[in-house]
C-alpha cells in the first residue's frame, strides 16, 4: 500500500508489508460482510480493532455499536469502498530504549493507527456513480514480533 511505504519509521519492512496485507484483508472482509448483510461480523471486527466511525453527520460510533450504522446505510444497490488517508506508526522498541524498564516478551513491539474514508457508493446500471456518502473510520493495529498484526 503506497501510503504505508511513505511513512517514515524504524519498523521493519516485513512488519510494514504484513500491516498492508492485514489492512487489505480487513477491507475485503468488511466489503464482503456488507454485501452479505452480516453487520454483526463487521461490528465484531470494529470491536477487535478498537474501531471508531465518524459519520458525515458528525456522529461517533464505537466498535460493536457499528452494526446499527451498517444496517442503516445498507441497500442492495450499494457497495463499500475504502480509501486509506493516514497511517500513524509507533515503534515501541524505540520507546523501550528510552526507558530503564524493558518491555515484557509478550508486549507489542509496534502499534498502527489507520484512518480511511468509507465510501458507501450507489452506481447506475451503466456503472456510473450516482450517489456517494463518505464517512471515516479509525482502526488500531497492534504488532508483536512473534505474530502478524491483529
Amino acid at each position: 500500500m503506497e501510503i504505508i511505504e511513505k511513512v517514515p519509521t524504524t519498523i521493519r519492512k516485513e512488519a510494514l508489508d504484513s500491516l498492508a496485507d492485514q489492512i487489505k484483508k480487513d477491507n475485503e472482509f468488511l466489503m464482503a460482510s456488507f454485501k452479505a448483510k452480516d453487520f454483526e461480523a463487521m461490528a465484531k471486527l470494529y470491536d477487535e480493532r478498537h474501531g471508531v466511525i465518524s459519520t458525515r453527520n458528525y456522529e461517533i460510533i464505537y466498535g460493536k455499536d457499528s452494526s446499527k450504522f451498517w444496517s442503516g446505510v445498507w441497500s442492495q444497490d450499494k457497495t463499500l469502498e475504502f480509501k486509506l488517508t493516514a497511517v500513524h506508526l509507533r515503534d515501541l522498541r524505540a520507546l523501550q530504549k528510552e526507558t530503564t524498564k524493558p518491555l515484557p516478551e509478550e508486549a507489542y513491539d509496534a502499534v498502527a493507527f489507520v484512518t480511511a474514508e468509507i465510501h458507501v457508493v450507489q452506481k447506475s446500471v451503466e456503472g456510473l456513480v450516482i450517489h456517494n456518502d463518505t464517512d471515516t473510520h479509525d482502526l488500531v493495529y497492534r504488532h508483536n514480533g512473534k505474530c502478524p498484526w491483529y
